[in-house]
């Protein structure tokens, strides 16, 4: 008998306990959008319910490892493969709960082991809060590299609109390809953001050759928080139920400020033409990979410039990731065979862009450091169509023995033909912090007069082909001399008319 009360006041020891520790934990909505309706303790696990983003923050955790539940049949589409993240108030690493599962009707998700700080903040998926663009917009500010950094306009709420160029100013603009990025026009599309500051990184930090040669081929707009009041407050703002979708082709206006404002500044500083155009959402529901609305049908070129750049982007991500690519390599036709009024929609007709809608999706959940790079993959998915589009085609990444440079072929020719060289790596390049050579390609007449530059960039090793096309030009003999590095060489060809 004296040992059967005890057990059972041991047990009633530590249920009195585990209310005690529970009873210390308070929540914070004020993290990130915070949406959260209540918050109540339920047996061993706090009921979450939330209004919109699942995102808060926890108070008094400190060795403890409180347990939470959600009704996973509510807004918030949540399963299995959706491991929540937290991280602590001092740190910027996200990290994933040790447990996630769903049982009759409810997503789980906890940590084995305690919490090490006393406060933490949890998310559904990886936040970029206006805090941190803010700060992201100081850290960048005064870069050789990047140029009308300032707040485009202000949200219904006040907030600033975020925008900035990135692009060489050494090398006209007018010589350039336009390409404008713009990220999160829905609450919860933080990854979005995430990549959108991937590309901008790499554009403006990397001294690769891509990072260089793109900087220099072409002018970058990022706009990379556009639903700047949704983050703070819930997902429908301002008048309609949508923010995305008021990309009308009919332009201005479009009933939403923060749109407004961000077609009026794209529609006048690319003077009403782009070449390229990422609208970068996030898509929880997809499994893996990434997915694209864009051009899909439609009058040539456009449909064959978009499913090139999605294979190439796909090549690169896969290239740097040992392998294993997230992005997909198909499109999902969006702006010509169905009414939308989409971002990719709207650049497509009013700025007769290559346009694309980008929906990431991160399940199982990818490191931020993974999404992250998946911008960089996209500047060097870009970078060779555009190489390939002013003319220059990489045809092999197998480093070469030596320089060489290449009889044209055909020749003669009549008016186009095609000039092939390698590049390889030379010892007395003195310019180490780029690392690859500098090449010029030049075609002379017989005068010695240059008529043309087909190549005048640094090219990392490898073999190269590009075409010279003599149609505004008399026939007769012309010169093309290579230069790399240490390396210099000049053929003859004859154009014939």
């Amino acid at each position: 008998m004296c040992k059967f009360k005890f057990s059972c006041l041991f047990i009633l020891f530590l249920i009195f306990s585990s209310s005690c520790v529970y009873s210390q934990i308070t929540s914070f909505k004020n993290f990130d959008n915070g949406r959260l309706d209540s918050f109540t303790l339920e047996g061993n696990f706090y009921r979450l319910t939330p209004i919109a983003l699942l995102h808060f923050g926890l108070r008094g955790v400190f060795e403890q490892s409180p347990k939470f539940k959600i009704y996973y049949g509510s807004d918030i589409n949540i399963s299995n493969t959706n491991r929540m993240i937290y991280r602590y108030s001092n740190q910027t690493n996200w990290t994933f709960f040790d447990t996630a599962f769903t049982m009759n009707g409810y997503y789980f998700f906890y940590n084995i082991t305690p919490f090490t700080y006393d406060s933490v903040y949890i998310a559904y998926w990886y936040p970029w809060t206006t805090t941190q663009m803010t700060g992201y917009m100081n850290q960048i500010h005064g870069n050789q590299y990047v140029h009308n950094d300032y707040p485009r306009g202000y949200s219904l709420q006040g907030r600033p609109l975020y925008g900035f160029i990135v692009t060489d100013t050494t090398v006209p603009d007018a010589v350039k390809k336009k390409i404008v990025v713009v990220s999160r026009q829905h609450v919860y599309e933080s990854i979005g953001s995430q990549i959108c500051m991937g590309m901008s990184n790499y554009l403006i930090y990397s001294n690769d050759s891509v990072a260089y040669n793109l900087r220099r081929k072409a002018i970058f707009w990022f706009f990379p928080m556009a639903n700047i009041d949704g983050v703070y407050l819930t997902y429908n703002v301002g008048p309609g139920p949508d923010f995305n979708r008021s990309w009308r082709q009919d332009t201005l206006p479009s009933g939403r400020k923060e749109i407004d404002t961000l077609k009026r500044y794209i529609f006048n500083e690319t003077n009403g033409n782009a070449d390229f155009t990422f609208d970068i959402h996030s898509n929880s529901s997809r499994v893996g990979d990434f997915y694209w609305w864009g051009v899909k049908s439609g009058p040539q070129p456009y449909p064959q410039i978009a499913a090139n750049l999605v294979r190439k982007i796909r090549s690169a991500d896969s290239a740097d990731n040992g392998g294993v690519p997230v992005m997909e390599g198909t499109i999902a036709d969006d702006v010509l065979s169905m009414v939308c009024d989409c971002n990719d929609w709207w650049s497509y007709h009013s700025l007769h862009a290559v346009s694309f809608t980008l929906e990431p999706g991160s399940r199982p959940p990818l490191p931020l450091q993974r999404i992250e790079n998946t911008g960089k993959s996209i500047c060097k998915g870009l970078y060779s169509v555009i190489n390939e589009m002013t003319g220059i085609s990489f045809i092999s990444g197998i480093i070469p023995e030596k320089y060489n440079l290449y009889q044209n072929y055909p020749n003669p020719f009549n008016p186009v033909t095609k000039i092939k060289f390698d590049i390889t790596t030379s010892l007395s390049f003195p310019n180490a912090l780029i690392g690859n050579p500098f090449v010029s390609l030049k075609v002379y007449d017989i005068l010695g007069k240059n008529v043309t530059t087909l190549v005048n960039e640094h090219l990392q090793p490898g073999t190269y082909e590009v075409a010279f096309d003599g149609s505004n030009l008399p026939g007769g003999v012309f010169f093309y001399r290579l230069n790399a590095g240490d390396f210099a060489e000049t053929k003859k060809m004859l154009m014939i008319k």
